[in-house]
């Protein structure tokens, strides 16, 4: 959770860094702290996540739809991303529109992932 909050910080710094009146070593710094903390937070922890919510029967078929739908949300956020800036009147919008949603992943994982530090992957699965 606490990389997805850097995650908020972040993009509201990207966000804000794209304003006339503001410097643009925020938005800089706002890119440095969102790959710093997508690479310690849901960069790997998403592919760990996946891995141990299947059973081990379905877990190669799981990971392949995990993947796929990967694959996926990225080729729609490249091709929607100039259509979307335009609609939110520019970068600023658009990146307060992603915290906006980083918040709703953030309420969603702490409301529904649970523990499984010390649990074997079978028994994890129990749960």
């Amino acid at each position: 959770l606490g990389g997805t909050a850097a995650i908020i910080v972040s993009l509201v710094l990207i966000a804000l860094g794209q304003l006339h009146n503001v410097p643009g070593t925020l938005a800089v710094v706002g890119v440095m702290l969102y790959v710093a903390s997508f690479s310690l937070g849901l960069g790997p922890v998403t592919w760990l996540f996946a891995s141990e919510l299947f059973p081990s029967t379905l877990r190669g078929k799981g990971m392949s739809l995990a993947v796929f739908s990967n694959r996926i949300t990225a080729a729609l956020i490249l091709f929607t991303f100039l259509p979307l800036v335009e609609a939110f009147g520019g970068q600023t919008g658009y990146f307060f529109f992603l915290a906006v949603i980083t918040i709703g992943i953030f309420l969603i994982t702490w409301a529904t992932a649970y523990e499984t530090r010390g649990l074997t992957l079978e028994r994890s699965s129990e749960s």
